[in-house]
Parts: C-alpha cells; sequence; structure tokens
C-alpha cells in the first residue's frame, strides 16, 4: 500500500480504479419487517465527499481544526468522515453511548472549534449544553442558530490541503467502561499503518464485503478496497443485537468477514 499522505487517498485510488462498485450499504428504515439498505458507489463517495472537503474548507474547518462529528450512521456520516479527512480538519468522534453529561465533556477536553450534526443531535447539544459558543453545522434540515452544510460555498476552497503522515486526522475517545473516557489522536499515518496490518493479517482482497458493527470501520474498508455494510443495530448497545437482522445483512450482501466486538460476538 505504501501511502505517504492523507489516508482518504486510498478512496482517491479505489473510486479511479473501480468506480461503480459497492463502497458502503447502511440500513435506511423497512418493509414489512425486511430491512432495506440505501447503498453508495465509490466514485459517488468520492465525489460527493471530495465537494463537502471544499464546502468545509471555505468555512474555515480545514487546517487543522477540531470538528465534532454527531452524525448518525448513514449517507452523510459516510460522506463527512472522508470529507473531514480530504479538508484537513481533525474530526472528534465520541461513543454516543456513554451518557449526555460524559459526551459533553469529551467535546470540550477535544476544544472543538465546530460541532457538525443533524437536528435531533444538535438538540441533544442544546440540551446538554455541550461546548457553547462554538460554530454549529447541520446535515438533512435546519436548526436555529447552525449553517446548512449543503448551503456553503464550494468554489470558496480553490484546493484542498496536502496532508502528510504526522499530521492528525482524528481523536477518538474510548467506550469509558474502565473508567472516565480518554482521546486518543490518531494522525493519517496511525490510519495507514492500520490498513497496512489489518491487509497483511487477514489477507483481505479487493472485492471482499465487510460487515461493520462499528460504523467508523468503514474508513477503512474502502481503503482496502471492500465493501462496508453497516447493518441495523443500536450501535451503543452492542449485546442487544438481533442475530437474524445481522443474517439477513450477510446473506443479502455476500459479507465475507464481520468486524464486531466481544460484546456482539457473545450474543451472536
Amino acid at each position: 500500500m505504501n501511502d505517504d499522505g492523507n489516508i482518504a487517498d486510498t478512496l482517491r485510488r479505489q473510486a479511479a480504479a473501480h468506480p461503480e462498485a459497492l463502497a458502503v450499504a447502511w440500513p435506511q428504515g423497512t418493509r414489512r419487517g425486511v430491512p432495506r439498505y440505501g447503498r453508495m458507489s465509490f466514485g459517488h463517495l468520492d465525489a460527493a465527499s471530495e465537494d463537502l472537503a471544499r464546502r468545509l474548507v471555505s468555512a474555515g474547518l480545514g487546517d487543522g481544526q477540531r470538528v465534532g462529528l454527531l452524525v448518525p450512521p448513514g449517507r452523510q456520516f459516510f460522506i463527512l468522515v472522508f470529507a473531514l479527512l480530504k479538508a484537513g480538519s481533525v474530526m472528534v468522534c465520541i461513543d454516543p453511548g456513554i451518557g449526555l453529561r460524559r459526551f459533553g465533556r469529551c467535546l470540550a477536553v477535544a476544544s472543538v472549534a465546530a460541532v457538525i450534526g443533524s437536528p435531533k443531535t444538535l438538540l441533544a447539544r442544546w440540551i446538554g449544553r455541550w461546548v457553547p459558543g462554538v460554530s454549529r453545522y447541520v446535515v438533512d434540515g435546519s436548526f436555529p442558530g447552525a449553517r446548512r452544510l449543503d448551503r456553503l460555498d464550494p468554489t470558496a476552497a480553490t484546493r484542498l490541503p496536502t496532508m502528510g503522515p504526522t499530521d492528525p486526522a482524528a481523536v477518538l475517545f474510548t467506550s469509558g467502561s474502565t473508567g472516565p473516557p480518554k482521546g486518543v489522536c490518531y494522525t493519517h499515518g496511525n490510519f495507514i499503518a492500520q490498513l497496512e496490518a489489518l491487509q497483511q493479517a487477514f489477507a483481505i482482497e479487493p472485492g471482499e464485503v465487510d460487515c461493520a458493527t462499528f460504523p467508523l470501520f468503514a474508513l477503512f474498508a474502502p481503503g482496502l478496497g471492500m465493501s462496508a455494510v453497516v447493518p441495523r443495530m443500536n450501535f451503543t448497545r452492542p449485546a442487544r443485537v438481533h442475530p437474524p437482522m445481522l443474517q439477513h445483512c450477510i446473506e443479502t450482501f455476500g459479507v465475507t468477514s464481520l468486524f464486531g466486538s466481544p460484546a456482539l460476538l457473545d450474543t451472536v
């Protein structure tokens, strides 16, 4: 693999090589009790995240700015993950299962400059009084005092930043199950090294399909040429997963691997 810069470059290469192949799929309601899924190709994910990255840079959210990502798994979540990486932002991701009070503390400790969320998650931010005074951006709708991402001007950003392996890419917080949640800073080089380790350890080949019960793993799958499929489940309570839902997901997409916590796998 030997990538030297931005972890998002792995998506750019896969989109150039296999633009129509499935990159990610996510639950999109049910019909007569059967889960339905939204789907996005490598080409679509790359183009949409490129456009959004320019909007983020034009809003001043690039160049190492820390941004709290309060968006549930779905189309906008995956686009935002790669857009933030392309923009040179540092995404701050927190397990929503840690509780409102801890969630706000984590955002404060991370010193976020802005938060991006859905109307529902921004309402939770308002109720919990998380990081008052920071800039707020909303996806899929509107929220008082928040700017809509789709109305930011992408043409104001003439180019996207060039990132190196030592540049920070994300701050990920632990679950807090053994103490206060702790933020861990990942560089682009850290993510690239993890990709290489996964590929070598499991002999992953392009075209495989992964069932990602931890949504952020969708960052790795496209870089490996895999399709990432997010099952229908409550990600804050993995031990309560409904095994038949996982079975349906596996059979529908021809899943070849599954990434999950011990609590989830014990239930299955």
